[in-house]
C-alpha cells in the first residue's frame, strides 16, 4: 500500500501478516517518520488532523477484519497498542519470549553449510526481535557474540579482529565484511582457494592419495620393474641370465686354477656358447 509522504516522497505501507509483526513493526516506524506522524503514536496531544492521517496510515497497514476495533479505539497511539497486544501478547507473554529469545541468541550457532552472510542476518533479526520486545541487544553483544562462534577456519581472523579491533565499536556489517573477504578467498567446503588450487586436503582425500601411491608402488615391484606388471623381453632375460652365468663360471674357473681371469672368462664364455 502506497501513500504520498513528506516531500512528494512515495510511502510504501506494508501490509501486516501473520507471524511478520516485528518487521511490519520496524517498517511501519519509519514509514511514519518519514510523514511526520509518528508523534501520534507516541503521545495522543496531537491535532486530530495528524491523529486522523496517522490512523489512515494504520487501516491501510492491516487487513480488514481489524478495522472495525481499530477505529473503535478512537486514536492512532491507541490503535497502535491493540496491534502490538495482539500480536505479542502482554507483558507477562512478552517477557517469557524474551527469556526464550535469550537463550536461543546465548546458544545461536553455524549451521552445516551456512555462509558468514547468512548467518549475519540470522544473528541480526534475533536481535531485532529480542529489541521490539524491550530487551536491550546492542551491537556490541552482537559482535562479541558473532566472532565467539565462528567456524574454526575464521577462528584465527575473529582472534585478530577482537585484539586489534575495539569490538565496542565495530559493527555487525563490519564483521560480516571483514570474514566474507576471507570466506571468499577460502571455501571450506572444496578446499580450495577461489581460482581452483588446492589449499587444504581432507582426511578423506590425504588417505585416498596415499592409497593410490600404494597401489602404484604395489604394482611397479609385482611387475618385475615394469610399469602394469609386464614381464621383460626374453632377450633381457637371456643377457642376464648369460652375464650370470659367465661371471659364475669364470669364478669356477679361476679357483680351479685354470689360467688368469681374462682366460677363465674366455673359458667360460665359449662354454656358454655350446651349451646355447
Amino acid at each position: 500500500m502506497t501513500s504520498g509522504g513528506g516531500g512528494g516522497t512515495s510511502l510504501v505501507f506494508p501490509m501486516l501478516k501473520r507471524g511478520d509483526y516485528t518487521n511490519w513493526a520496524m517498517v511501519m516506524e519509519v514509514n511514519l517518520q518519514a510523514a511526520s506522524l509518528w508523534d501520534a503514536i507516541e503521545d495522543a496531544a496531537v491535532s486530530r488532523r495528524e491523529d486522523k492521517q496517522a490512523l489512515a496510515a494504520l487501516l491501510r497497514s492491516t487487513p480488514p477484519e481489524m478495522h472495525p476495533m481499530l477505529i473503535g479505539k478512537g486514536s492512532a497511539k491507541a490503535a497502535w497498542e491493540v496491534i502490538k497486544v495482539w500480536h505479542q501478547g502482554n507483558d507477562r507473554v512478552r517477557d517469557s519470549r524474551v527469556r526464550r529469545l535469550r537463550t536461543e541468541f546465548e546458544t545461536i550457532a553455524f549451521k552445516d553449510g551456512e555462509r558468514i552472510d547468512e548467518f549475519g542476518l540470522r544473528i541480526t533479526n534475533l536481535a531485532a526481535t529480542m529489541r521490539s520486545l524491550g530487551d536491550t541487544c546492542d551491537d556490541e553483544k552482537i559482535v562479541r557474540k558473532f566472532l565467539s562462534v565462528v567456524p574454526k577456519q575464521f577462528v584465527q581472523i575473529a582472534f585478530s579482529m577482537e585484539t586489534m579491533m575495539n569490538p565496542a565499536t565495530l559493527t555487525v556489517e563490519e564483521v560480516v565484511g571483514h570474514l566474507r573477504a576471507v570466506e571468499d578467498r577460502l571455501n571450506p567446503e572444496q578446499g580450495t582457494t577461489a581460482s581452483g588450487g588446492n589449499l587444504l586436503l581432507t582426511e578423506k582425500q590425504w588417505e585416498d592419495r596415499r592409497r593410490q601411491q600404494r597401489g602404484g608402488n604395489s604394482g611397479m615391484n609385482g611387475g618385475g620393474g615394469q610399469k602394469g606388471g609386464k614381464p621383460p623381453p626374453k632377450s633381457s632375460l637371456s643377457q642376464g641370465s648369460n652375464s650370470n652365468a659367465t661371471a659364475r663360471t669364470a669364478t669356477i674357473v679361476a679357483r680351479r686354477g685354470t689360467g688368469s681371469a681374462t682366460a677363465a672368462r674366455s673359458s667360460a664364455t665359449k662354454l656358454l656358447r655350446r651349451c646355447t
